[in-house]
């Protein structure tokens, strides 16, 4: 799908209906919202009245305070009132709708086509983006049009003046903000874009971590992350300068506004023009004016990612359902004749397949079959089988172009080439697609060897394992539900064994119904019903006869069971909910919920600790700025009072140049504090992920969870960010609320001692009491948000992932239910979260307007007993109200200081993990050399395995006692059944798996007095520089989202990189030459995953990167895994000739692939030797 997003409108002065239309969304709510805000510009008169009437009654020796402190009180409830009323309304309103959007992309992620990690990351923390548009801009906006004119007003029945100034300064704020904002829009829409790049470059590293891993690239691509992830932190901290400069020149304009006025309300004093009273009065209530302007420019760049969000959504969600029309039509279910087979039709008239930008279709076939039976669809490699299955299916991408008439039956189960799990467990697994039959489950995982695997997690079963899982939950379903079996090579890499149990499962099946399995299966062939030979057709680029076709003929070669039952032989025992089945980490998302919620600042700081001088500079400037706010608070009020005692201006001169210094030196400050946090939070999460991406590598046999797309936005994009966004919001406001709090309480004892104990309770208070009723109230609510969100994200991926069979196999409607628990719990838990923030909040205000109240009784004593100077008293009772931003950013940084700690915990355990979790298990250093060393060592002249024995940590042994030498120009052929320990050996040959017992060593020629480091537990694992040396071709043949170019020149570092000529030398090799024939050539893209090219042509895309590597040992899995046996025989020809005079490890289930003087290894019989091949 197109980025649709790239030319959106974007910005206030693009974008105002979209503006108009979420402020308008909900009408009973903005309503309420006006009236809150009405009630708290009355709490701001109020205040202003109390506090003018209360110092001007106490600088003239009155200790009757009661109305000025009633007024005081009075206004003090209710701003408490409706700031709390405002947040939670502000909340509701945006939770709302945020759930429709969530609802509408999770849907979209069920759509062929979609860009998942995008989509998820959208739905799973993007949109919370939208938390700060409703909590600050709407409130802001609201404030706008309700505040400065009931201040006006007031100020107008005061002191026309002042209004008049007022007035005439105002209007210069909304000027310069569309101004800003004009020049932030298009910076949003780059840093998203940047991000959006991010998230899809790291999940596809991680898918293709084995490959990366096995052709000693680590660094390379360790560089490019990095690349990728300092182009995201520049891009954000360019908007993020762009949108705190709004703030800045805000403040400054409010700053000289209100500076003007003082100095114009100072001589009018002197002069004795205007009473103290009336001065005090404007002073006060002249920067509420300004205030909502304030806010909304210190939240802009928050609105701007919220409502760019919401555009790239809504563009996302209109252009899957645009897409969403099906290529097939499909019959209506009967549930007697499917019962029988007999209701299902398979028709394909005329049908022609077209991918964009191929001049030769896909696939052409005309074919017919009704009933039940076996299919059987062959080809040559690219011959069209896999899109045939997913025309069948329906899942093919909306740009592909579809010619001629299909129908197929309503329903269908699915089993891909690379299948795809989402649940926790393979038990779990089986039963979603069973729709709850226990019995059914434990039946069709005994039959196809399952039954000791039901309690792992699908991410650690072998290739083998998860296919005969694929087949058998297709099984379940299609018995289940019936309607049509499709399955992509079901008995590919698996042992004869295993795949005898499952062609007789297909054979059963196929006694009810339909099924279609493309294979290279020979046996499979000859026991189907119906064979569908698919003539030569053209798939990703390779020219072939056009007039392609398709035969159906019955077989007779066919044995099958007498009794044409159920599978299960039961009717379903036990219904599961899908939407209460959680993810694999349990009922903890995040894997966090039973931990302590108290954030251990000792390991969170240790993780940090590159950007603690940044952080510390930032919270000492965040301290400043408020103790500049709060002291042009106080020089203002000095000034006003002094000025009032009709004294000469040459007295004031200090005070007028200090009110204007602490006014810039807040904005100024304010600006540097955001921006350096923010920065050091930025630079943190890139160290953070390039860390993360490091251990995720060196967990070696660990990679097959990491590839999950799920854990990889999680871990790297998802976990990593909620560090960057609490960083600024946790550690720096609450050293600079304490360092502001500390100066206050010092200046008002030096004023006036006897206020000590009441300033000391109020910052404890501040500090101590608003955090632990925050966190009281909340009860982990914060917490569990980030938990949930952390959940949504990976659940979201790995169905998005898996969404070509969920949605045919009839299991989209429980895995969007699924997902919508999972958005409705984070709602919830946003809710709670906002009204313990209210909660925290309100104490702030109680304690400061607390203090206010007592410091102005104290000042009016003080004032009669010659304590304090007048012009001191405004100064002691104007700071109190000052610090309430401060004390507000304290208590959020206390609510979401568990999910901070939560997010630490969760890196520090894939580290803790990476760097010393086992010494079983080999970790590649995160600076690790990975280039390629050939020639400066002694070429190896053999492999020994030295009575090895391997296995798991914690594990019981996989394979012991093994003895094998292999010399150059030998291989070594390794099978056995599914879960016998191949990929176990090739981790050990490889190094990321030490020897329980015994050694794996590499030794050199006889003439050289160096020798590779031998690797075991008796020595210790092999040096780094040696790495080069082995290269692995696994056995998923991950290919990447780039050009053919790219993904060959993998095969050996940029500093070797091979020319054209190797590469088109190697794609000839293993018969890919037509690729590079297209219309690009070698820059033809390839797209997501391969798409572009079919499994069979990925195997070879695979070996050919294998090819290029100049490892002196190659270890290759399967690599004539979805190759007809012709082309899988060519491409052995020519791995044999091209690996002439190296050291070859082979896994195959192939008997053939041994020559003579090869030595065979078969596992699973505990001793292990290998045969000489004669």
């Amino acid at each position: 799908m197109t980025d649709d997003t790239a030319a959106a409108p974007r910005g206030p002065g693009r974008d105002p209906a979209l503006q108009r239309e979420l402020l308008l969304r909900d009408r009973p709510r903005l309503v309420a919202l006006a009236l809150l805000t009405l009630l708290r510009a009355a709490g701001l008169l109020l205040v202003a009245e109390g506090l003018a009437r209360g110092i001007t009654g106490a600088i003239a020796g009155r200790l009757d305070l009661d109305a000025p402190l009633a007024l005081l009180a009075g206004g003090l409830v209710a701003r408490l009132v409706a700031e709390w009323a405002t947040r939670v309304v502000a909340t509701r309103t945006g939770v709302a709708i945020k759930a429709e959007l969530r609802g509408g992309l999770l849907g979209a992620l069920l759509r062929p086509g979609v860009d998942t990690p995008r989509v998820a990351l959208l739905a799973g923390r993007r949109l919370d983006e939208l938390d700060r548009y409703f909590l600050d801009v709407v409130p802001a906006t609201l404030g706008v049009a309700i505040v400065p004119a009931a201040v006006l007003l007031r100020v107008l029945g005061a002191d026309w003046l002042s209004t008049l100034i007022l007035v005439l300064t105002l209007p210069l704020v909304p000027v310069f903000l569309i101004l800003v904002g004009l020049h932030t829009r298009d910076e949003v829409g780059r840093a998203a874009s940047a991000l959006d790049r991010l998230a899809a470059h790291l999940v596809e590293l991680a898918r293709g971590l084995p490959v990366i891993v096995g052709l000693g690239r680590l660094d390379e691509q360790r560089a490019a992350l990095a690349a990728i992830g300092d182009q995201h932190r520049r891009s954000t901290v360019r908007t993020l300068r762009t949108a705190f400069l709004s703030a800045l020149v805000l403040e400054l304009i409010a700053t000289i506004s209100v500076a003007v006025v003082a100095v114009v309300i100072g001589i009018r004093l002197i002069h004795g023009s205007l009473p103290l009273e009336t001065g005090l009065l404007v002073l006060v209530l002249a920067p509420e004016c300004f205030a909502p302007f304030r806010v909304l420019g210190a939240a802009f760049h928050a609105a701007e990612d919220g409502l760019d969000a919401v555009r790239r959504a809504r563009a996302l969600i209109a252009g899957s359902a645009a897409s969403a029309g099906a290529h097939v039509t499909r019959t209506a279910p009967d549930a007697r004749a499917d019962a029988e087979g007999a209701g299902s039709v398979i028709r394909l008239d005329g049908v022609v397949v077209r991918y964009p930008d191929r001049v030769e279709p896909a696939l052409r076939v005309d074919a017919h079959h009704a009933g039940s039976g076996l299919i059987a669809v062959t080809a040559p490699s690219g011959g069209g089988k896999s899109t045939l299955l997913a025309l069948l299916a329906d899942r093919l991408a909306p740009e592909t172009d579809v010619d001629g008439a299909l129908v197929v039956p309503a329903r269908a189960a699915v089993a891909a080439q690379h299948p795809r799990t989402t649940e926790g467990s393979v038990r779990d697994e089986l039963l979603l697609w069973a729709d709850g039959g226990e019995a059914a489950t434990e039946r069709m995982a005994s039959r196809l060897g399952l039954d000791e695997l039901l309690d792992r997690d699908p991410a650690t079963l072998s290739p083998g394992e998860l296919r005969r899982l694929a087949v058998g939950r297709a099984a379940l379903r299609l018995d289940a539900h019936g309607g049509i079996g499709l399955l992509d090579e079901p008995t590919s890499q698996l042992d004869p064994e295993r795949a005898d149990a499952v062609r007789a499962l297909l054979v059963k099946l196929a006694w009810r119904h339909p099924v279609v399995v493309a294979t290279h299966d020979a046996a499979l062939v000859a026991i189907a019903d119906a064979h569908w030979a698919l003539g030569a057709g053209h798939v990703a680029g390779s020219v072939r006869d056009a007039d392609s076709h398709v035969h159906a003929h019955r077989l007779d070669a066919r044995s099958r069971d007498t009794v044409a039952a159920p599978l299960d032989g039961s009717t379903a025992t036990r219904a599961v909910d899908p939407s209460a089945r959680r993810d694999g980490d349990g009922a903890c998302p995040g894997g966090a919920r039973r931990e302590s919620t108290r954030l251990r600042l000792g390991p969170a700081l240790r993780l940090l600790a590159p950007e603690l001088p940044r952080l510390a500079a930032a919270a000492v400037l965040g301290a400043a700025a408020t103790a500049s706010a709060a002291a042009l608070t106080g020089v203002s009020g000095w000034l006003i009072v002094r000025a009032g005692e009709h004294v000469a201006i040459m007295y004031l001169l200090v005070a007028i140049v200090g009110v204007r210094f602490f006014g810039i030196a807040r904005a100024v400050l304010r600006y540097l504090d955001r921006l350096l946090a923010h920065d050091a939070a930025l630079r943190g999460a890139q160290r953070l992920r390039t860390r993360l991406w490091s251990s995720l590598a060196a967990l070696g046999p660990g990679y097959r969870r990491a590839t999950r797309p799920g854990e990889t936005l999680d871990v790297l994009v998802g976990v990593a960010d909620t560090v960057r966004d609490l960083v600024p919001r946790v550690v720096t406001p609450v050293l600079g609320a304490a360092l502001a709090l500390a100066a206050w309480v010092t200046a008002s004892a030096i004023m006036l001692p006897a206020t000590l104990p009441v300033t000391l309770v109020a910052a404890l208070a501040v500090l101590i009491v608003a955090p632990g009723v925050t966190l009281l109230v909340d009860h982990a609510a914060t917490r569990r948000a980030e938990g949930e969100r952390s959940l949504l994200l990976r659940r979201a991926a790995t169905v998005g992932a898996a969404a070509d069979e969920l949605v045919p196999s009839g299991l989209a409607e429980s895995a969007r239910r699924a997902l919508q628990s999972s958005a409705a719990r984070l709602a919830h838990a946003e809710q709670r979260a906002t009204i313990a923030a209210g909660s925290g909040s309100a104490v702030v205000l109680a304690a400061l307007g607390a203090a206010t109240l007592v410091l102005l009784d104290l000042a009016a004593h003080g004032v009669a007993d010659g304590a304090i100077d007048g012009p001191f008293v405004a100064v002691l009772v104007l700071l109190p109200l000052a610090l309430a931003e401060s004390g507000e950013a304290a208590v959020d940084a206390a609510r979401r200081a568990p999910a901070l700690g939560d997010a630490v915990r969760r890196i520090l355990g894939v580290i803790a993990t990476a760097s010393g979790g086992s010494d079983a298990v080999r970790h590649t250093a995160p600076d690790a050399d990975r280039t390629d060393h050939s020639g400066a060592a002694s070429a190896v002249d053999a492999l020994e395995l030295d009575h090895v024995t391997l296995r798991w940590p914690g594990g019981a042994p996989v394979i012991e006692h093994l003895d094998a030498v292999v010399t150059r120009e030998q291989w070594l052929v390794v099978d056995g059944p599914s879960g016998s320990g191949k990929s176990t050996l090739l981790s050990a040959i490889l190094g990321q798996l030490v020897p329980a017992r015994g050694q794996v060593r590499l030794p050199a020629g006889a003439g050289s007095s160096a020798a590779l480091a031998p690797r075991g537990r008796d020595s210790g694992a092999r040096a780094d520089a040696d790495a080069p040396r082995v290269a692995w071709a696994p056995q998923e043949a991950h290919v990447f989202d780039a050009s053919l170019r790219a993904n060959l020149r993998l095969g050996r570092p940029a500093a070797d990189a091979p020319d054209d000529a190797e590469l088109l030398d190697a794609l000839a090799r293993v018969g890919l030459a037509e690729l590079a024939r297209e219309r690009d050539g070698l820059d033809t893209p390839i797209g997501a995953g391969g798409a572009a090219l079919s499994g069979g042509e990925r195997q070879r895309l695979a070996a050919a990167r294998a090819l290029l590597s100049r490892a002196e040992v190659v270890l290759i899995d399967e690599p004539t895994a979805h190759l007809d046996q012709a082309t899988g025989d060519a491409l052995l020809r020519e791995l044999r000739s091209a690996l002439d005079g190296r050291i070859v490890v082979l896994v195959s289930h192939d008997p053939a692939a041994a020559e003579p003087g090869d030595l065979r290894l078969r596992l699973g019989a505990g001793v292990a030797h290998p045969l000489l091949v004669l």
